[in-house]
């Protein structure tokens, strides 16, 4: 993590350094030193720290989280064939992490720690990335602040321990945004190349990353305009050489992520053997079409996930705890320097936070911040939804720099560990839940459990919906080893056809049980009655109702799903009931 200070007009001036240490705390090197071999020893010492709390933040939990239903889709694309892989990115999904995973789950398999890994990398050496990019910026303070928010904040721990794009993605916005700023800074032929292809490849691992060039070339074009030092021939002819190699470097993926709007998907692993009891989806296009338009809580509600990964992580006692540190702190400071002085210090505020990075500086991270949330909430009126959290994830590293330069630029009214320590109590109860409940799906119980419940003339039934389209189907499938017999589409139970199929798939048999998810897609709470509800009345008049519910577990102990067991009573005058152990179930059979 070097820290070699640039002789340009964006580099930070050698000033606010911390003094000499003394007494226990002597040993430790200082951040911002003078002297530059100290400055590398800070940055590896406490970067090092960084990175290990972030390692170790990541790898807790990871294992007993199930698959969730969008890495079991990247986990079907990967263990496709070659042919299958290239078919996929012709209609549009972008290239980059299905080919990590293609390589990967080829070398080391597919469960699920080792399948994650490449996200648990990628979101460490994010740490570190920002490290050093908020130390070059501005200071090392103000790198290590951002990157302090980074390790601790549960939605970038989330998306490590999660095989998908995102913590990729993150990284490669990343890289792009630090040789951006060492291409207009210091000119080198290398930062040019790394530019080039950290850009692209951001470009080719979440379309998203079109926002971080875009960001890019709006912040350049307003310091040509704004400041007199950018109107430098050589430098613009640079920045113009880079835009147009980097036009031809995505422009195959341009036209690819077009066609994806245009063109029908394909059928992901479509060999389940399974008889669909639904109208097919192979119509329906890769891409986003499931997204609507955003609002300005959208942006509030990304903004918050940024440093909360949910709502009910916000609790009252960690937010309580966090403003009593913060006033308990600034009280203790006034106490120190006086109240003359603190106030004084007030008054100095809007310039001292100004002054924690010059206006190139302050206006890239903005720029990097405003854009990349701004333009696709933007396009999503003129072309198609498109802003959802987890893909504007790639701003947060800039708003972790602005949070890291207010609390830099008030340190002369709030001491720095006073809203570190904050930040720590606020974040103590949404961690506790989030290493302690599950978040994903717990697809390997459920399947577990009717495995282990089944009998020999038993049919099992996956629940589908056009929310979720086939991919309860695809989750079951990973975790059962037997082959589900049907698939039965929830939204469409009193159509005929829907009737019709479902009688073929039960002819002969005396128990069924039915798998789905408990939610239907509503993100701000679960649907009240899940999917229970709807098959309750449904059952209620089909086959003259002699299906009677025999158990049901919905939510509880297999979290957001729903397990139903059906029995044929047509014969038999009583149901062989199971134990029922969920409140949920037992309600649902009275």
């Amino acid at each position: 993590m070097s820290t070699t200070k640039s002789s340009t007009s964006m580099d930070m001036p050698s000033k606010n350094r911390i003094g000499k240490q003394t007494g226990f705390f002597s040993w430790l090197p200082r951040l911002d030193a003078e002297d530059n071999a100290e400055r590398v020893r800070a940055a590896l010492f406490y970067g090092g720290i960084l990175v290990l709390v972030a390692a170790i933040m990541r790898l807790v939990g990871m294992a007993g989280e199930n698959f969730w239903h969008d890495e079991i889709t990247i986990l079907n694309v990967s263990l496709g064939t070659w042919d299958d892989l290239t078919y996929q990115f012709s209609r549009g999904r972008p290239p980059v992490f299905p080919l990590i995973a293609y390589g990967w789950t080829s070398a080391f398999g597919t469960g699920e720690v080792i399948s994650r890994l490449p996200s648990f990398i990628a979101g460490v050496l994010s740490v570190g990335v920002l490290f050093h990019l908020g130390s070059l910026m501005f200071n090392q303070r103000v790198g290590l602040l951002a990157a302090f928010i980074m390790t601790v904040t549960e939605f970038h721990i989330y998306y490590s321990q999660t095989f998908r794009y995102y913590s990729v993605y993150v990284l490669m916005v990343l890289l792009s945004f630090l040789f951006f700023y060492l291409l207009v800074t210091r000119k080198r032929w290398y930062y040019l190349l790394s530019y080039l292809v950290f850009s692209a490849l951001a470009f080719y691992t979440h379309a998203h990353g079109i926002f971080a060039i875009t960001s890019q070339g709006i912040f350049f074009l307003a310091m040509v305009v704004l400041q007199r030092e950018w109107r430098n021939r050589n430098l613009i002819l640079t920045w113009l050489l880079s835009q147009v190699l980097l036009v031809l470097l995505i422009l195959p993926g341009l036209w690819l992520y077009f066609l994806a709007d245009i063109l029908p998907a394909p059928e992901i692993l479509n060999s389940t053997g399974a008889v669909v009891v639904e109208e097919e989806l192979d119509e329906t296009p890769v891409g986003v079409n499931w997204l609507q338009e955003p609002s300005v809580g959208s942006i509030v509600r990304a903004l918050v996930r940024f440093v909360a990964y949910e709502w009910f992580y916000l609790n009252p006692f960690g937010i309580g705890a966090a403003l009593l540190i913060l006033v308990g702190g600034i009280v203790l400071f006034v106490s120190y320097i006086g109240w003359r002085k603190w106030v004084q210090n007030i008054k100095q505020l809007p310039g001292d936070v100004l002054k924690s990075g010059r206006f190139p500086q302050w206006s890239l991270v903005l720029s990097w911040l405003i854009g990349m949330i701004m333009l696709p909430w933007v396009a999503s009126f003129i072309v198609t939804p498109m802003f959802f959290d987890r893909y504007v994830l790639g701003a947060s590293p800039a708003f972790y720099l602005f949070l890291a330069l207010l609390v830099f630029g008030a340190r002369r009214v709030v001491p720095i560990l006073a809203p570190v320590l904050a930040f720590i109590a606020f974040l103590i109860p949404g961690l506790l839940v989030f290493y302690n409940q599950p978040d994903n799906e717990q697809w390997k119980e459920a399947a577990n459990y009717v495995s282990a419940n089944v009998e020999p003339d038993d049919v099992v039934v996956v629940l589908t919906s056009s929310i979720h389209r086939r991919q309860p189907l695809e989750s079951f499938n990973w975790y059962y080893p037997d082959t589900v017999t049907c698939e039965l589409h929830e939204d469409a139970l009193g159509e005929p056809e829907t009737v019709a199929a479902l009688d073929e798939c039960l002819a002969g048999y005396d128990r069924v049980w039915l798998v789905g998810l408990r939610w239907q897609g509503n993100y701000d709470r679960l649907a009240e009655d899940g999917l229970s509800g709807t098959l309750i009345e449904f059952f209620e008049d089909y086959d003259e109702g002699t299906w009677q519910l025999a158990e049901a577990w919905d939510g509880d102990p297999f979290y957001l799903l729903g397990v139903y067991l059906y029995e044929d009573t047509s014969e038999d005058t009583e149901v062989a009931a199971l134990p029922i152990r969920s409140e949920v179930g037992a309600a649902l059979l009275q």
